[in-house]
């Protein structure tokens, strides 16, 4: 392979020593037991986020092919799979506890990191990195957003699509590996543009050309698809000429998108939140990482970095993932966003890593401690504010519901981003009262009690203005102060 000949050269069976195999599984196990262990609180106290009443409540409601109906004309052919989504949603959402919906897409987070480990593996990267690769997957700070909301569902579905339409490809099963693209494609928009480059590179070379070509026949099908149904959406309905000077404006989404997707505001705040624990953590990461990094095995080949052309292709690799991130405005920067991206940059880490000669592995441990410590700490901060925000908004509603007539008006004013303070950047990190739409059905599911909700936002106008047509007005605050009092009498 001229741009870096060998680099993903098929190791053959059996010739991984077992004791560095061993490592690498007991690695992702612990990391994933620890993701799981972090992530539990969220899937016991089985609480809904925003879009996630909407799908419960109006197909259960209106009817799944009215809902179906308004999705459509919105989206167009922009990400379908956000049907199969509501589907899921609705039919379980009223017959288990929510906690169940809310493990699914847990349960595909933690399979996008077993198939980064076997793609990895595919590719000859030698043990235990092709764990560590699938347990870098599991590192991302705000990680939580696309792992524990059932609305984000399609992110996780996508990826393990992507994931084993790559190793069908390297296996050379190449029908089974266009479907399983089809479907990765249709679910996450990162994946459009950047699957037929990375497809090229993991496909064996007698069967590349073919396999890159029928991938990008797919993904340019998808673009002009899109391009010739956009919906009606703020997003999905924009001119050619938006899509292409979008990318100039807004220009300090580029510093700040990747800033909260790599924790340098998530985890600092983490560590402040969880004070004096959060010292006992790092302290005991750095101690772990020192003391298992010295075991970290040498490369089994001859070491040496990738080429230039390995690392021109990570380039564009990241740039043609984020290209649909660009092209829309304001450009979505919420850290599910980003979980394609972090997963790329995992794979490479893992690819490297395997190649680099290390020195002074008591300190690259003790460093490598110290941040899977605090991104385990950004975790927990994380679910804890969604867990306290759950906690804070629910008898809210329940209060709500005893004030407002059925079918009434309710005007709630003064309402902030996050029900806590502080909290991590990111949708995961609302509340119910964020929007009227999400407040509206979060009546129905809790009390069966429809309202008419209206939304006045703090940092729009402080002050509650003239309400004279609801029946009910009130603080954000107000409305808190009471589901507190009314909780408290339950």
């Amino acid at each position: 392979m001229p741009w870096d000949r060998g680099l993903f050269r098929s190791a053959p069976f059996g010739r991984v020593p077992n004791v560095k195999a061993t490592a690498g599984r007991l690695i992702l196990a612990s990391v994933a037991i620890l993701f799981v262990v972090v992530a539990a609180p969220v899937v016991v106290r089985g609480a809904p986020l925003a879009d996630d009443y909407g799908y419960c409540v109006i197909p259960n409601t209106d009817g799944l092919g009215s809902m179906y109906s308004d999705v459509i004309r919105d989206i167009g052919a922009n990400r379908p799979t956000r049907l199969l989504t509501i589907a899921v949603v609705a039919s379980l959402c009223e017959r288990v506890p929510f906690g169940v919906v809310i493990a699914i897409p847990l349960v595909l987070t933690l399979l996008v990191a077993m198939l980064t480990a076997g793609l990895l593996r595919d590719l000859g990267v030698t043990a235990p990195w092709p764990h560590i690769g699938g347990a870098l997957w599991l590192l991302q700070p705000l990680g939580t957003e696309a792992a524990l909301w059932p609305s984000a569902l399609h992110i996780s579905l996508g990826l393990v699509a992507g994931l084993a339409a790559l190793r069908l490809l390297r296996r050379g099963r190449i029908g089974w590996g266009i479907l399983a693209a089809l479907i990765a494609v249709l679910s996450v928009e990162q994946l459009i543009f950047a699957l037929p480059l990375v497809a090229w590179f993991v496909t064996p070379a007698k069967l590349r050309n073919r396999a890159t070509g029928a991938i990008a026949l797919l993904s340019a099908t998808v673009i002009a698809s899109q391009l010739l149904w956009p919906g009606i959406g703020d997003r999905t309905a924009v001119s050619i000429v938006d899509r292409l000077t979008n990318p100039l404006r807004g220009i300090d989404f580029y510093a700040v998108f990747p800033a909260t997707s790599f924790g340098l505001h998530s985890i600092p705040t983490a560590v402040l939140w969880a004070l004096p624990i959060s010292l006992v953590v790092l302290v005991a990461g750095a101690a772990l990482g020192a003391l298992v990094g010295p075991r970290l095995p040498a490369p089994e080949r001859e070491p040496g970095l990738p080429s230039s052309g390995f690392w021109g292709a990570v380039v564009v690799m990241v740039l043609l993932l984020n290209v649909p991130v660009m092209v829309s405005f304001p450009h979505p920067d919420a850290p599910r966003v980003f979980a394609p991206t972090w997963l790329a940059l995992s794979t490479v880490v893992a690819i490297v890593g395997a190649r680099v000669a290390w020195q002074r592995l008591r300190v690259v441990g003790g460093v490598a401690g110290v941040a899977v410590a605090g991104v385990f700490l950004s975790l927990a901060f994380s679910v804890s504010v969604r867990v306290r925000s759950a906690d804070i908004t629910e008898p809210a509603i329940r209060w709500l519901a005893t004030e407002v007539p059925a079918g009434g008006r309710v005007h709630i004013c003064d309402v902030p981003r996050t029900a806590v303070s502080p909290a991590p950047n990111g949708d995961f990190a609302l509340h119910e009262f964020m929007w009227s739409w999400s407040a509206e059905p979060a009546l129905i599911y809790y009390e069966d009690h429809p309202a008419t909700v209206r939304i006045t936002y703090r940092w729009e106008e402080p002050s509650c203005p003239d309400s004279s047509q609801a029946d009910v007005v009130l603080t954000y605050d107000e409305l808190i102060e009471e589901g507190r009092r009314f909780g408290g009498k339950g």
